[in-house]
Parts: C-alpha cells; sequence; structure tokens
C-alpha cells in the first residue's frame, strides 16, 4: 500500500504553546505493508479459529518522519452453540526517526471498539485541556455471547465483556505526563443483525482508569452511510413505502448521530487528508 498524505494542522487560541508550535501543512508519502495468518473458520462471525496480523507503515518522503508497527490478535473458541467466547489482543507504536517528533495526526488514539466505557479520544496524554493521543498504546479485550434469552429471536445476541488498554507516551515535550495507566471496564451489550448491518448497544462500568480521563455508560452504533444515502436519496411521499417501527426508529437514530459534529483533538486540532494510491 503506498499513501500520499496532506496535513493541515491548525489550532485555536486556547491551545498551549506546545500544540501551536506544531501547526503547518505537512506532506507525506508512506509505504506499508501487512502480513496476516487467518485461521477463523468464517470471517463473519466466527466461532473457531484465530486471526493474526502485523502492519508497517515507513515514510519515503516526509516532513516529519514516523514509523508505524501495530500487531493484533484474535482467537475464537465455541463453548456451547450458543455460547461464543473470544480473546482479542492489540498493540501498536509510532516512534519518530532523527530528531523529528511524532505529528499530532500520526498519534495514536483508542477506539471505543477496544476500551468500552470511556469517551473516544478522551483518554491518555493531555497538553493542557487537550487529549493528544499518545506514541504507544495496548488492548486486550474478553468477549463471551450469552445463551438464546430471546428464544424467537435468531438475529439477537447477548454479549458479556471485560476490556483492558493503556495509552501513553509523549515525546514532543518531557513535561508532559505520559499517563501511563492500565484502564478497564466490564459491561454488557445487545448486537442487532438487521437487514441493513448490525446494530450495537452496550451498558459499561469503568473499573480503573485516570482521574483526567472521560468515561461513559452508554453506547450505540448504527450503519450511518446505508441510513444517511437511504434518507438523502428517498423517494417523493407518494412513491415512499411504508416502514415499519423498528425501520423508523433505526432511521431516526442513525441521522441524530450522523448530524453529530466531531473533530480531532477537543476541536483545537484540525487536520486534512488522506489519498491512497495503491
Amino acid at each position: 500500500n503506498v499513501s500520499f498524505t496532506i496535513d493541515d494542522l491548525s489550532v485555536d487560541n486556547t491551545a498551549s504553546s506546545s500544540l501551536k508550535k506544531q501547526a503547518g501543512s505537512f506532506n507525506d508519502l508512506t509505504v506499508g505493508y501487512v502480513i496476516k495468518s487467518d485461521k477463523r473458520n468464517r470471517r463473519f462471525m466466527p466461532t473457531d479459529g484465530s486471526i493474526l496480523s502485523f502492519k508497517q507503515n515507513l515514510p519515503v518522503v516526509a516532513d516529519s518522519r514516523s514509523v508505524l508497527n501495530s500487531f493484533s490478535y484474535r482467537t475464537y473458541h465455541s463453548f456451547s452453540e450458543n455460547v461464543i467466547g473470544a480473546l482479542k489482543l492489540y498493540g501498536a507504536a509510532v516512534t519518530s526517526i532523527g530528531d523529528d517528533d511524532v505529528r499530532l495526526s500520526k498519534r495514536r488514539s483508542l477506539s471505543s471498539r477496544r476500551l468500552r466505557g470511556f469517551e473516544r479520544g478522551k483518554i491518555g496524554p493531555k497538553d493542557g485541556d487537550d487529549f493528544i493521543g499518545g506514541n504507544y498504546m495496548t488492548a486486550i479485550n474478553f468477549t463471551s455471547t450469552l445463551p438464546q434469552i430471546l428464544e424467537n429471536s435468531q438475529s439477537t445476541d447477548f454479549i458479556i465483556f471485560l476490556d483492558m488498554a493503556n495509552i501513553w507516551g509523549v515525546d514532543y515535550d518531557s513535561s508532559i505526563n505520559d499517563s501511563s495507566k492500565i484502564r478497564s471496564s466490564i459491561g454488557a451489550g445487545i448486537d442487532i443483525s438487521t437487514p441493513i448491518g448490525p446494530l450495537n448497544f452496550t451498558f459499561t462500568q469503568p473499573i480503573t482508569k485516570k482521574h483526567t480521563d472521560k468515561t461513559e455508560s452508554f453506547r450505540s452504533s448504527a450503519v450511518l452511510a446505508y441510513l444517511v444515502e437511504r434518507f438523502l436519496t428517498r423517494k417523493p411521499p407518494e412513491e415512499e413505502p411504508e416502514l415499519d417501527f423498528i425501520e423508523l426508529m433505526i432511521i431516526r437514530i442513525g441521522i441524530t448521530i450522523a448530524t453529530a459534529t466531531v473533530s480531532a483533538f477537543n476541536k483545537k486540532i484540525k487536520y486534512s487528508n488522506k489519498i491512497s494510491i495503491i
């Protein structure tokens, strides 16, 4: 994979002096590769087997050079027909080359899939009031489905989970706390398979955290691209097919989430586009 990235980093007046120094335009040409071993019995909703992958991105020509390494391992096991367990491991590190610091747009952040119970992008090192991500991150997830609770529903799964993760490391300013601490949470969720894709609802209780982290107890997700496209290209009223209650609820939830504006680093740092050439 070869990609060309154009970063236009800008900050507002409330950002720290360290962040303001990193504003500017940056161009990167990088090459990346993935080594993968997939031994799952099936790609969608596997019940047995494992998948292992290693990914690396290397700079070819870059205004600030850094190397990204990431590792992922997932294994699945069927304890019974309705109880499927999964163990997921993940680690990533981005390191600078020479005297360059890792650019803010290259720093790592934990997704809500890897650490539930915490707001996305609101954990780890902070520069002033801004969460800036880390140079390193790790995550471990234990998940298990529960025996069929709704006997007449084949499209609904109930799960329980335990998540543990850490994100740390700041290279551009040694005075910033690297925020190394194991975060963990426990919870339950509902996965619903629909004709347009999966819907997920999770209820979470954080166990350990750093005092600066932002937590949350509930999260939902939907297949937003489909919902937005259907909403924007819907037929005139006289041709619009009648929707049942569940479809209407899904569309309303999806449009509400899709119209929410989320910007990087607490709306104080903005950056632009990545273009994949190959």
